[in-house]
């Protein structure tokens, strides 16, 4: 019986626009995160409104080098990136260490637009009504930029 491989991408971008999702599995060299960085770039050549669903429930584990290189990033937008179109992201976790990871992110450079960081993905589409109609968000932890 031959056996199919089936190969995963690090980072799965499906561009639903404005929604943006983005399935992390994994990131274990440079070139799989400037693909990250990469794809976010791009979406500001539409000149359009999106926001983020960012899925890292696959990632059990992370070097702490690509914290501070997003950091680094996030400065990049906010002061090469004039007009922001990016609206919010959602951030969906399940583990301290991610969270851990993210605070880290946020306390050198704060978001480019607001963050709200959830447990459950089954939430994040009550959690966007919720946002369109500013309404109070319990259940998730809020990031200003």
């Amino acid at each position: 019986m031959e056996e199919i491989e089936k190969k995963v991408e690090a980072i799965e971008f499906i561009n639903k626009f404005p929604r943006i999702d983005m399935k992390f599995n994994y990131i274990t060299n440079d070139n799989e995160y400037a693909l990250f960085e990469e794809g976010w770039l791009n979406l500001y050549k539409e000149q359009k409104d999106f926001y983020f669903n960012i899925d890292v429930t696959n990632i059990i584990s992370a070097n702490i080098k690509y914290a501070f290189k997003l950091s680094n990033f996030i400065k990049f937008i906010k002061k090469n990136i004039k007009t922001q179109y990016l609206k919010y992201s959602i951030i969906i976790v399940n583990t301290t260490f991610i969270k851990y990871l993210l605070n880290i992110i946020f306390t050198i450079s704060s978001p480019v637009a607001p963050v709200y960081i959830i447990n459950k993905d089954d939430y994040y589409v009550k959690i966007h009504e919720d946002i369109k109609n500013n309404k109070k968000i319990e259940k998730a932890i809020y990031v200003t930029p």
